[in-house]
């Protein structure tokens, strides 16, 4: 087994080398370490002679999606730009610039992990930003900033901001977002002091997001990593239903899911959609709440951050408490956790496990 992982390795390797050998070849930049697809093709669009696709069209294609989900809409065909199976524009690509198919499967990999829908997409580091134009003269888009339960930058520790959503569906996204920090009245000042908001928080909501990717990391394989994924996220569908929303702070509102919410009463599309147009401000606060849940935060470490927030529960049983006033919440969460459970992470793992859940035994 061993074996087979180091030859695929080599291969994925060997194919990574002559894709760069090729770019460089014809003078155009390889990919920032992490950065998206969507990101990389407008950058290379600059730099070639005659652009692989058209601008307007692109912006008009996700325009046309903002405006419906479904999926046999008429004229409407959903290609995410960040994918490679799905984006016809990679075909263009390899037949233009005669870099092999290979090369973009191994350099933008399937993303397996749950993530923001391309319309929300707009979470940012600023400091990755602006290291990458210091290094290609270009903002480079990282594609782990769509993870939905990594609300924090893994490389510099720090909550990720969320630019406009109108943003998210631009194709210069990386560039918008870069200059609506700068240029914004107050953007950047808004940006530092979310950053800087609940510091004790943040470290130990950073904290459970590398704890989780320990876990995924240590996993046996793919399903069990899909386990983790969906128990973790199941936990943070339940904080963020409307019971617990007098937890988060006032701001993790202002920009949650744009300008139209769902009403309170809809409880399924509370449960399951919120979180895909929640800020990232809302997440951080989500994760924290998990940490409580899970025990990875304990009592002493979250009384420690009662000047940070007088609402926001410091103990597991009072996040429970409110949920179990809600017996619909309480009965879907123990069957999403339940379906999720696995070896890494389950119910008996969490901290003062809600008494209908406990064993009879």
């Amino acid at each position: 087994m061993s074996h087979t992982v180091e030859s695929k390795q080599g291969v994925e390797a060997a194919i990574l080398f002559q894709g760069a050998r090729r770019l460089e070849q014809l003078g155009i930049s390889k990919p920032v370490a992490g950065e998206s697809l969507s990101s990389w093709s407008y950058r290379i669009n600059l730099q070639i002679k005659t652009p692989i696709f058209d601008h307007p069209t692109y912006v008009s294609d996700a325009r046309g999606i903002e405006q419906s989900d479904v999926l046999d809409s008429p004229g409407i065909r959903f290609v995410d730009p960040d994918g490679v199976a799905s984006n016809d524009w990679v075909d263009d690509c390899v037949q233009t610039l005669g870099i092999a198919r290979q090369w973009f499967d191994c350099q933008f990999p399937f993303f397996e992990r749950p993530y923001t829908p391309l319309r929300y997409r707009r979470a940012f580091c600023y400091q990755c930003l602006a290291q990458s134009v210091r290094a290609t003269g270009l903002p480079a888009w990282k594609s782990e900033w769509r993870h939905l339960a990594q609300p924090f930058c893994s490389v510099h520790a720090v909550p990720l901001l969320d630019a406009p959503v109108s943003i998210a569906l631009t194709f210069d996204h990386p560039v918008r977002a870069f200059t609506w920090y700068w240029d914004s009245p107050g953007a950047k000042q808004h940006c530092e002091l979310l950053c800087n908001a609940w510091p004790l928080r943040s470290v130990f909501a950073f904290d459970v997001q590398r704890r989780i990717d320990t876990l995924r990391a240590s996993a046996s394989d793919h399903l069990e990593r899909a386990q983790i994924d969906g128990f973790i996220l199941s936990l943070m569908r339940a904080v963020m239903m409307p019971c617990l929303h007098y937890t988060f702070p006032k701001i993790a509102f202002s920009d949650w899911g744009g300008p139209n919410f769902y009403p309170r009463d809809a409880f399924y599309l509370n449960f399951y959609q919120e979180i895909y147009r929640a800020s990232s401000t809302a997440r951080v606060s989500a994760l924290y709440l998990c940490g409580l849940l899970l025990g990875w935060i304990t009592e002493e470490e979250g009384s420690s951050t009662n000047a940070e927030g007088y609402f926001m529960p410091a103990r597991a049983w009072i996040i429970w408490e409110l949920m179990e006033e809600h017996f619909n919440l309480m009965t879907l969460l123990g069957d999403e956790l339940r379906h999720y459970e696995s070896r890494s992470l389950n119910i008996s793992m969490l901290a003062d496990i809600p008494r209908g859940w406990r064993p009879t035994s």
